[in-house]
């Protein structure tokens, strides 16, 4: 855990097991402010008649980092017999404290450097991690639909998100200057990009996108160092350049945007000529037939540099994206290490996009 409190929020009072560096803390999640001190807290919202809750403003009287854990089933009662099911945390900071109390509790923001969500969160909301700029990681729920706008803006210490297959959309501004992220891969389950929703990233070098996306608004706009952009789709997504005097894709940049080799044609035409795209070399590198994400009957697994593969099919093959045999098996088992990257694990019909 580190040398932190680790908090586990939890709806009236409960008592967190900490690591043996620290001492034991007591926090809440409740209805309204209390004038108690050195806790941390968040408010809740519920609905009594599906007994689900929107958690928020993150309260915190203390001076030392922390880890947030919001677990998938909340107490509500001291001896857990009552609970609820979070299923939405938005706003946590206090960007405009109306009290004293929310002036002295603000704080809270300051000192989070880990996140984990349960998996029972569908939403984070609007401005939920705003100005988190300490932190530098987050657990994403696997139940997870929707990120809103500017939830983790200016998040300038975040160095790494793994967006979960099923989330659908993400908000204006999302991850709006998140400096120290230097990729973002996507699921498929996203297929269009808001405005400005990854822009402003200054150290962001790479880009996966997946076959399922149709449009990129001005999404990636300032990303200085952004140096390439894969995309697997075989139809080329609309871009911003085509309708509106803005750039999908930093103007400024030498850049290279790897497609499928099927489609190389379909994207010269579509894009090349297009304004603010002159920098940009449209590279088709990406092998077809090895860039479609599944995983019924596969298990991956990953560990550093190690990956771990379990197939109810017999016969295992791990392909770069570019399409190089990188490892395989005859059987329904295969562990290797890799270099860091993206591959493609296929056994059988079903194949997974996995990330070393």
């Amino acid at each position: 855990m580190g040398q932190y409190k680790t908090l586990l929020t939890c709806a009236l009072l409960s008592i967190a097991t900490l690591t043996s560096a620290t001492e034991e803390f007591e926090i809440t999640v409740y209805n309204g402010y209390t004038e108690y001190e050195n806790y941390a807290a968040m408010r809740i919202n519920l609905n009594e008649t599906t007994n689900e809750g929107e958690l928020s403003k993150l309260m915190y009287t203390d001076t030392q980092p922390f880890k947030l854990v919001v677990p998938e089933q909340m107490s509500m009662s001291i001896d857990g017999s009552v609970t609820f099911t979070p299923k939405k945390i938005s706003d946590l900071f206090f960007s405009n404290p109306s009290n004293i109390y929310e002036q002295k509790y603000q704080q809270g923001a300051s000192y989070v450097i880990e996140a984990v969500l349960g998996n029972s969160i569908e939403e984070i909301g609007d401005y939920c991690f705003y100005q988190f700029k300490n932190l530098t990681s987050i657990v994403m729920p696997s139940q997870l639909k929707r990120i809103g706008s500017s939830a983790f803006e200016f998040c300038t210490s975040l160095t790494s998100v793994v967006l979960p297959e099923g989330l659908e959309s993400v908000g204006d501004n999302a991850f709006y200057r998140c400096n120290s992220i230097e990729e973002f891969i996507f699921p498929n389950s996203l297929t269009t990009y808001e405005t400005l929703s990854f822009a402003g990233c200054a150290n962001l070098k790479r880009i996966y996108l997946p076959e399922t996306v149709t449009s990129i608004k001005d999404s990636f706009n300032s990303c200085k160092s952004l140096t390439d952009v894969y995309i697997f789709a075989t139809t080329p997504p609309a871009l911003i350049n085509e309708t509106e005097d803005a750039s999908s894709f930093p103007p400024n940049v030498q850049l290279t945007i790897h497609v499928p080799e099927s489609a190389y044609n379909a994207y010269y035409e579509k894009w090349h000529g297009l304004r603010y795209m002159d920098n940009a070399t449209i590279v088709p590198d990406i092998k077809s037939g090895v860039n479609s994400v599944r995983n019924n009957g596969l298990t991956v697994k990953t560990c550093g540099d190690a990956l771990s593969v379990e197939s109810t099919a017999e016969g295992i093959e791990v392909f770069s994206i570019s399409g190089v045999l990188m490892a395989s098996t005859t059987n329904g088992s295969l562990q290797t290490r890799l270099p860091h990257g993206i591959y493609i694990v296929r056994s059988a019909n079903t194949s997974k996009k996995v990330v070393l």
